[in-house]
Parts: structure tokens; sequence; C-alpha cells
């Protein structure tokens, strides 16, 4: 599961990056070039892959309209909505939403591979 979402990212990071392959010679980046794709959202910021990261979901169920904060792991974004997704490592899910706040300094499976 995380390697599929680590190729997408990086494929999707890699192409917003200027390229000498551009025809016009004017160095866009290939997503410039193709502009109406559909998974592609221009105003979402790219942290880095693997960050730790905190997403706000509120619960359709909750009558007061609180909002809960996910803590995960940064793993991509979606293909069908402007979200991102962030991986629980304790409970070995995804969470998708559009509220997230990144630590791009942070990364915690990192962390835990020095530990041992």
């Amino acid at each position: 599961m995380g390697c599929a979402y680590a190729q997408e990212y990086a494929a999707l990071v890699s192409n917003t990056v200027s390229s000498v392959a551009d025809p016009d010679g004017a160095e866009r980046p290939p997503l410039a070039l193709w502009p109406r794709m559909p998974w592609q959202h221009a105003g979402m910021k790219l942290p880095p892959y693997g960050c730790r990261a905190y997403l706000h979901l509120t619960d359709p169920s909750d009558k007061t309209n609180r909002s809960r904060a996910y803590a995960g792991v940064f793993i991509g974004l979606s293909k069908f909505s402007a979200s991102y997704i962030l991986y629980d490592h304790e409970t070995n899910k995804t969470h998708e939403g559009s509220n997230m706040r990144s630590e791009e300094g942070n990364f915690p499976f990192l962390d835990l591979l020095r530990a041992g």
C-alpha cells in the first residue's frame, strides 16, 4: 500500500519541476503543459512524503460540529478529491481530508528505523 502512494507522489512532485523538454523552450513543468488533469490540485501545498501531519475532520454524527485531529504520516494526495491522505500507524488505516497541518522536519518512520 505505502509503495504505491510513494510512487504516485514522487511522479506528481517530479512533474511540478521545470523541464527543458518544453516544446516552446519556456522550461515549464509538465503539469503546466497539461492543465486540465482531474487529479491535479494546483492550490494544495506539497509537503514531503512521510512527514508527520495532523488532519482535522468533523464527525457528521456529532451535533456540536467539533473537529477531531488525526495524527499520522503524510502519504499523498487523493486522486478523486482535493484532499490529503494520512496513514495512521496505530490503527493501520488511512484518512482523507482537506484541512491538514504538516511538520515538514519530523519523519516518524525514520525515527523508528533509527531506534532499531
